[in-house]
């Protein structure tokens, strides 16, 4: 699971950057696993935040399996986590976010 703390928009970030990155109204959708769970990532220009979330569009709410690890291990949450990281590493080379250990000025 990622942590949101652990990045930040890059203050460079414009609408025209998000769009030709596949965000839409700073919104960023895509399948992570199957055409069943969801990555939705909302950024904020204006204020340089952001948030994501980890949907299941089966059952139309979030994919709690996702968020309550608690209980056993799950081979579904390992390939998402695995997806979600290769997307954040993506976004990170089109410097929509950087890692927060990392200077925003780079």
């Amino acid at each position: 699971m990622i942590n949101i703390d652990d990045y930040k928009v890059n203050k460079n970030v414009n609408t025209e950057l998000l769009n030709k990155n596949g965000f839409r109204y700073g919104t960023f959708k895509c399948y992570i696993y199957k055409d069943i769970i969801q990555l939705i990532i909302h950024i904020d220009v204006e204020n340089k935040a952001w948030e994501y979330q980890v949907y299941d569009v089966d059952h139309d709410s979030l994919y709690i399996s996702y968020y309550n690890r608690e209980y056993g291990k799950s081979d579904v949450v390992k390939a998402i986590d695995k997806k979600i990281k290769k997307i954040m590493k993506e976004m990170e080379k089109q410097n929509i976010i950087v890692k927060e250990w990392e200077d925003v000025d780079e």
